[in-house]
């Protein structure tokens, strides 16, 4: 079996991407910086990409669990079991219960 070509399967993550239900922000872990959000993760959180590519990822949930979301990218699991009991804050100030 021949595999894909690179240019195919770059398209086919680019449409997953883009059209995926869930939000997907992807964070450097290293510094907690977002580099890349999927449209659901601008409808979710108010934010438009632009605006979600380069802030700091603590940015993104209450002021009470900013502290906690740090922790989990200074302690990273070994697993990759959901972290619940966190919320985004949304950019009209509602916050919203996450897994991540």
């Amino acid at each position: 079996m021949t595999p894909p070509n690179v240019s195919a399967t770059h398209r086919l993550y680019e449409l997953c991407w883009k059209h995926a239900q869930d939000c997907t922000i992807a964070i450097e872990t290293d510094r907690g910086i977002v580099v890349d959000a999927n449209p659901a993760a601008e409808f979710l959180t108010g934010y438009p990409r632009s605006e979600l590519i380069g802030t700091h990822v603590v940015l993104l949930h209450p002021e009470a669990e900013r502290q906690s979301v740090l922790a989990e990218f200074q302690h990273p699991a070994t697993h990759s079991l959901p972290h619940t009991g966190f919320h985004i804050q949304r950019k009209d100030g509602r916050s919203l219960p996450v897994a991540i």
